[in-house]
C-alpha cells in the first residue's frame, strides 16, 4: 500500500490553557502603564493566546488522514506575523521529519511559500 503526501499547511488553534499569570504578576508589580495594559487588553478579550502547527495530509488506501506537528502553544494572538511565520516554519521543519520518518515521500512544492525556509 503507498502513501502519498497531498498538502502540507500550518494551523493557528484557540490555546484555552494558555495562562495569563504572568501578565497579571507583571501589572501588579510594574508601575509601568505597559503591563498595565496589556493585563487589562488581555481582560477585556483584545487578545488571547494560539497555538501554531502543521499538518500533513496524507492519501492512504483512498482516504486522508492527518499527520501533525507538536505545535507551539500559549502565544499572543496580537504577536507579529513574521513571529507567526517563524514558528510555522519551525513547525513545518518538525512535520518533515515526522512524515519522513513514516517512510512518506516529502514534497517540498506542497509547502506554502511564508512557511518555506529562506534561501
Amino acid at each position: 500500500m503507498s502513501v502519498k503526501l497531498v498538502a502540507v499547511q500550518a494551523q493557528e488553534l484557540n490555546d484555552p490553557d494558555g495562562d495569563p499569570s504572568y501578565v497579571f504578576d507583571d501589572a501588579e508589580n510594574a508601575a509601568d502603564r505597559f503591563s498595565q495594559a496589556r493585563a487589562s487588553g488581555y481582560a477585556r478579550g483584545d487578545w488571547h493566546f494560539v497555538g501554531i502547527r502543521a499538518m500533513a495530509t496524507l492519501e492512504v488506501a483512498g482516504t486522508q488522514q492527518h499527520v501533525y506537528s507538536g505545535g507551539l502553544w500559549a502565544i499572543e494572538s496580537d504577536s507579529e506575523g513574521s513571529y507567526f511565520d517563524e514558528v510555522g516554519r519551525e513547525q513545518v521543519a518538525e512535520l518533515r521529519e515526522i512524515v519522513q520518518a513514516m517512510g512518506v515521500e516529502w514534497d517540498e512544492s506542497l509547502v506554502p511559500d511564508h512557511l518555506k525556509e529562506p534561501v
